[in-house]
């Protein structure tokens, strides 16, 4: 358990990804306060960017790093491993990044043309999941408290295809079938989405069992978690759902303020 190598990276860190490969780690910061001191500033909505940060696995030097979006949060990484889809909390889009060249090219993709200013969103994307077909990806939004569809072969979202979660929506993950898990805070629960159908298939509701759901994760065995902070002072927990029930099995203590979590190969 020693540490073997570690590396700096920028302001307030937000996703670590490893691509499918497992040769590199990306890594989002999400500078909310760096946005909000330029936007009142009036600095230019490229002054408010944040870097997406990419390292060899291996070494962890940093072998490419491009300013991408504002606040940029969550990472999905297509199959290919050549596009990662970041949804850009402060800024109301999602950013495409090509990270098969060092160059790191761009493409964003506005949630909608009623987005807020720089800085001040209105939907606040803040966290991306690819579907199983690889065409499809859920992006989910904390301040509209909905999901969306994003089409990754037209690099579009899904006219009309948002669903209201009731609750902000964290950090989902789909599971075999194809439906999604998305985290709900505020009410604090888990939904069972169907992107196909624009529709919440079950919901249920947390109380001590697992407050401040943040992430699901389906792991390769197909079991399904979620990671619920809990008050950020005494310990959070892990639990495992029935994907399809949404039951809970069981229940794990673990650390403070818990955030993510991530299975061997």
């Amino acid at each position: 358990m020693s540490v073997e190598a570690s590396r700096e990276v920028d302001q307030n860190p937000g996703d670590v990804v490893l691509t499918h490969d497992g040769t590199k780690v990306l890594v989002t910061h999400f500078d909310m306060r760096r946005a909000m001191q330029k936007a009142k500033a009036a600095g230019a909505t490229s002054s408010m960017y944040a870097r997406l940060i990419v390292l060899d696995a291996a070494t962890l030097e940093i072998v490419g790093a491009r300013d991408v979006c504002v606040a940029p949060h969550g990472i999905a990484v297509t199959r290919d491993d050549k596009t990662a889809a970041i949804a850009c909390y402060g800024s109301d889009e999602v950013a495409l990044v090509d990270i098969s060249r060092p160059e790191l090219f761009v493409t964003h993709v506005p949630i909608a043309t009623s987005a807020g200013v720089p800085g001040a969103p209105r939907f606040g994307p803040y966290s991306v999941a690819i579907a199983p077909d690889g065409k499809r990806a859920i992006v989910a939004d904390m301040e509209s408290s909905d999901v969306r569809t994003l089409d990754l072969e037209s690099r579009q979202f899904v006219a009309d295809a948002v669903i209201a979660v009731g609750g902000r929506a964290m950090m989902p993950d789909f599971e075999p079938s194809g439906l999604a898990l998305v985290p709900i805070q505020g009410p604090d629960g888990l939904a069972l989405v169907d992107l196909a159908a624009q529709s919440v298939v079950r919901r249920v509701s947390y109380g001590q069992e697992c407050p401040k759901p943040h992430v699901a994760r389906v792991a390769p065995d197909g079991r399904a978690y979620v990671v619920c902070e809990g008050d950020h002072t005494s310990p959070g927990a892990v639990i495992e759902v029935d994907a399809t029930s949404l039951e809970t099995k069981r229940r794990w203590t673990v650390g403070v303020y818990p955030d993510g979590i991530a299975f061997g190969r």
